[in-house]
């Protein structure tokens, strides 16, 4: 267990050494996200939901296989940002705020308040479930109050990445 941490940590320790501020598009035309750790968090975690769905190991009644598709598709049209800076959508503070873009390579753009997500994360939040939320929008789909999103049911043993996002909240 205690070699697994360090793993876990050096792994962490790797990723943020090699962040950067900027964000560039790959050669495929897929967004970097500049290497922070917390945008590829949520990238990883947006596979495992997709996978999950696509595998019908997690239902969720009103998320069609057609819908499934759609979220893949774009989110490989999506940028992910995580800020320190507090987030405003009318006048309200909020921990992510998604934006529809008029860019033909970046199609979306989801920002995300890193302490925000840490402070929900340590009082129970399922990182999973935000995810779900935020595809759902990107494809259309009203999910004001985790109205679909909070009916999905993953496995409920943590995965690294968890594991991985709960040892940064618990340090920040």
């Amino acid at each position: 267990m205690r070699f697994a941490r360090l793993q876990v940590f050096a792994c962490v320790a790797f990723l943020m050494g090699h962040s950067t501020p900027e964000h560039s598009v790959a050669p495929n035309g897929q967004e970097s996200h500049g290497g922070d750790p917390l945008a590829l968090e949520f990238l990883m975690q947006a596979d495992t939901v997709l996978q999950a769905l696509s595998n019908r190991s997690v239902a969720v009644s009103n998320i069609s296989a057609q819908d499934v598709w759609r979220m893949r598709r774009e989110l490989a049209h999506t940028r992910v940002v995580a800020v320190e800076s507090p987030l405003y959508v009318n006048g309200r503070s909020v921990m992510v705020k998604y934006t529809r873009l008029d860019n033909s390579k970046v199609r979306h753009e989801i920002v995300i308040h890193r302490s925000s997500l840490y402070e929900w994360l340590r009082s129970g939040g399922e990182i999973r479930h935000l995810v779900l939320h935020e595809m759902l929008w990107m494809i259309g789909k009203d999910d004001t109050n985790y109205r679909i999103s909070r009916r999905a049911r993953f496995a409920t043993a943590a995965t690294t990445s968890d594991v991985l996002i709960r040892d940064i909240c618990k340090n920040s």
